[in-house]
């Protein structure tokens, strides 16, 4: 990992520090808006749990067929498929990539933070071959207000990656070893004959 100023470099990916709207301690429920002399007005609530107004929150969590993060942005390419079919098992996927979105509080800028992504099996057995771990260190922007939470987006590449069997899977996405997201998925047995060879 190297700091560089408002940009760390984690595992090749750099992932630059990006303030979001501060939310003051209030939740949107929803954006119907009423109107009352002329100002538009929103209904808030007060968080749910302390979680919600200091800790990482997970803003996106997801696989797809090709991604990356740059400049504080996400591409992706086949994003949010929730099955797998292959025709025979054992069976190996040629290659995908897994995108989180993460969310960092103020307080935890210029401190160093540690991810992981994991791949599970319907019974909460944990994937031998699918475990990547990595530090982060970000700071707020120059353009960030005080208080500002900064947005942190990551994508990795998972290169053959050996399903046993037919099941439901999940993916699992923690930082500082606090789970923040799950991703579910099914890998089935492919119907219908291969096609004719020639």
């Amino acid at each position: 990992m190297v700091d560089s100023q408002n940009n760390t470099y984690c595992l090749g990916v750099r992932l630059p520090s990006t303030p979001s709207l501060v939310v003051n301690a209030v939740r949107i429920e929803h954006a119907t808006p009423s109107r009352l002399g002329g100002r538009t007005l929103r209904r808030m609530s007060i968080p749910d749990t302390p979680g919600e107004i200091d800790g990482f929150r997970a803003l996106g969590f997801f696989p797809a067929d090709h991604a990356a993060a740059e400049n504080g942005k996400v591409y992706a390419n086949g994003a949010y498929w929730t099955l797998l079919r292959f025709r025979e098992f054992p069976a190996v996927h040629a290659g995908m990539s897994l995108v989180a979105v993460l969310q960092q509080p103020f307080h935890a800028s210029h401190a160093n933070h540690t991810f992981e992504m994991t791949l599970h099996d319907s019974d909460g057995n944990q994937h031998p071959g699918v475990r990547v771990q990595g530090q982060f260190r970000a700071t707020p922007g120059p353009d960030a207000n005080y208080g500002d939470p900064g947005v942190l987006p990551f994508a990795v590449r998972l290169n053959g990656v050996r399903f046993e069997k037919p099941d439901t899977y999940r993916f699992a996405f923690a930082v500082d070893r606090t789970e923040l997201a799950r991703y579910t998925f099914r890998v089935a047995r492919a119907i219908g004959r291969p096609p004719a060879q020639r």
